[in-house]
This record gives C-alpha cells, sequence and structure tokens, in this order.
C-alpha cells in the first residue's frame, strides 16, 4: 500500500489519478480506496473485486486445504517453508520465462518450424506459442485469451473434462505440421506474441505474488486498520463474459466494502478475463472514456462539453471479418 501510495502521489503532482486495476490489481485497487481513497478521482475494476476469495485469521496464519492441495499460510512464508510466488497453473518464474522466449522468437519469425522441446508435434512457432495459452486448449480459461485456433487433429482433453471443463488437446498435424489460424475473435495472435516480450514488460521478471494474493484475501488480518468507506466519486467495474465476474450480480460484494457508493456494472460479453486487456477492437475503451467524462476532473468540469457521453470516435465492428482458414481444417 505504501508502494502504491507514492506512485499515486507523484501522479498527483501532475493532474487528477483515477486507478484502475485488473483481476488481482482490481482487488489491491480496491484496498487503496478503503486506505487512502481521498487522494484518488474515480476507481475502475477490470474483472476483479475487492477480495475474490475470503481468508480466516487462522488460515492467514496456519494456511489451509484447498481444492488443488494445500494452500500456504503466513508462517509457510516467513519460514521459507514455501515459494513466496504460485508456482501452480504455469504461474512460476522458469515457467514465466520460457513462455517470453517463445514469445520473442515466435514474433521475429512466426512461421518459422517451432524448436524441438516446444511441443510434442511437428507445429509452427506460432501454433506451439499460442496452444499453450489460447482458450480453447487452457484448462484454467483465467489464464488465457481468445486468439483463434489450430489448424490440428484435435481431441478432448481428459484432465479437462476431470476439471469438468470442456477443453481440447492436440493430436498432431493435419498434413506437414500444426498451423495457426486468426478466427477473428478478441485478440490478435500477432500482436499479443509481440506484446508478451518487450524491453519495459518482460514476463521472465514478472510472478504471481502469493504473499500479496494472501494479503489481500485475509485483509481484516493483515491490515486491520481498513475499513468499508463511501467514496467521493462512482466506480465503473467491467467483467468480462468468460472471465472471472461474467455476470453483473458477481460484483455484488463490492458494495459492502463502498457502501453509499454509485457503482456502474458492465460485462462485455465474449471476452476471456485477459481479453480484456488485449482485445484487439477495444472493447473496454468506450465504456472507460465514458466513465471519465461524467467525473468532475478539475478545470474540465466547467466546460459543458466534456460533460456526459464522450467524443472518444472508436467504434467496434458489429461483426469482427475472420481471417480465410488454410485448406487443412481442423475438426
Amino acid at each position: 500500500m505504501e508502494d502504491l501510495e507514492r506512485v499515486v502521489d507523484q501522479a498527483r503532482q501532475k493532474g487528477p489519478v483515477v486507478l484502475a486495476g485488473h483481476s488481482l490489481g482490481a482487488s489491491l485497487a480496491s484496498l487503496f480506496a478503503l486506505y487512502r481513497g481521498d487522494k484518488l478521482d474515480g476507481l475502475v475494476l477490470l474483472d476483479g473485486a475487492p477480495r475474490l476469495l475470503a481468508v480466516g485469521p487462522q488460515a492467514y496464519l496456519e494456511g489451509a486445504q484447498g481444492p488443488f492441495g494445500r494452500l500456504p499460510g503466513l508462517n509457510d512464508l516467513l519460514s521459507g517453508r514455501a515459494p513466496p510466488y504460485v508456482a501452480a497453473f504455469g504461474l512460476g518464474p522458469a515457467a514465466l520465462a520460457q513462455a517470453e522466449a517463445q514469445a520473442f522468437m515466435t514474433a521475429l519469425d512466426p512461421g518459422a518450424d517451432a524448436p524441438p522441446g516446444w511441443v510434442a508435434f511437428r507445429s509452427s512457432r506460432l501454433a506451439a506459442t499460442l496452444y499453450r495459452v489460447d482458450e480453447r486448449y487452457a484448462l484454467f480459461p483465467a489464464f488465457a485469451v481468445s486468439a483463434g485456433q489450430a489448424v490440428a487433429r484435435e481431441g478432448l482433453s481428459l484432465f479437462g473434462l476431470a476439471l469438468g471443463r470442456l477443453a481440447y488437446t492436440i493430436r498432431g498435424p493435419r498434413g506437414g505440421r500444426v498451423e495457426w489460424w486468426d478466427t477473428g475473435e478478441a485478440t490478435d495472435p500477432l500482436e499479443f506474441v509481440q506484446l508478451y516480450a518487450t524491453p519495459t514488460t518482460g514476463f521472465s521478471e514478472w510472478f504471481f505474488p502469493y504473499r500479496l494474493a494472501l494479503d489481500i484475501a485475509a485483509f481484516e488480518a493483515a491490515m486491520p486498520g481498513l475499513r468499508p468507506r463511501r467514496l467521493p466519486y462512482p466506480v465503473l467495474a467491467l467483467g468480462a463474459g468468460r472471465g472471472l465476474l461474467p455476470r453483473d450480480e458477481d460484483f455484488a460484494n463490492a458494495g459492502a466494502f463502498f457502501p453509499e457508493t454509485p457503482f456502474e456494472v458492465r460485462v462485455l460479453p465474449d471476452l476471456t478475463h485477459l481479453d480484456l486487456l488485449t482485445n484487439r477492437y477495444g472493447a473496454a475503451i468506450q465504456p472507460i472514456a465514458n466513465y471519465l467524462a461524467r467525473l468532475p476532473l478539475g478545470p474540465a468540469e466547467a466546460d459543458t462539453t466534456t460533460r456526459g457521453e464522450s467524443n472518444f470516435l472508436y467504434r467496434p465492428p458489429n461483426h469482427p471479418k475472420q481471417t480465410q482458414a488454410p485448406q487443412q481444417r481442423s475438426d
């Protein structure tokens, strides 16, 4: 909270601050609004809420049994018995560093053959890279994008069925190698791999911070001074139709954190959790622009032309154009 407060204080020197957070970042932004909400001029939650998972005081210290095994507690972290990051679901530092290297090589030459070891079948670099992150094949859709489909022989994933999820697996190529088909879904496949590895946002330097997630889940124990409060500005909450919060009522608990605070809730259909950030059509931009236009952000509030709906020119297409599929189609 203190680190975020320093960032907000620095930003306030240049103008009003509207804090936006995605996923766990939405939980963190919400807690900051409880902590120092008077330093903000708006709050935007992107497919996240003040607390997606509640952990009691005892489980916070000693850990608890979860659906996929034991969840470490604070004592486990402080004693070194558990790593400070989430290693499951491909979120560990080693897996993310490998994914970044693959994305970087793919961005350089998407059509080249994938090197040995990337996948168990002959494939283009683009197909091998997106196979691990596309929603059609992902076991955990919260960490996936919708970027197209492989041109390959497919089958149902037995692991997916065991988890109660309909997911597919690639059994091999139809012909020479597995290719990737851009079906016009929310995320542009080439743009995604190009954004995955950049000089300023290296995924190899990022990991899912378990201590932060634990503190947020049990914030009453970790930060006992935080209390529900009314915010002097409305809150915008955007859910993803195929994400973590696909229904308006999924944001209902946020009202308990910010009583008597106006909430504008919108669910953007046909988007995954990550599509909110990577969507090629900018579906989240217009609602955010309209929200900002309605906030009294400094001198602009005297200009009636800036109030109400934004004049932002983005207009998403009604029917995204699909690219032509290669001749070898998957089933």
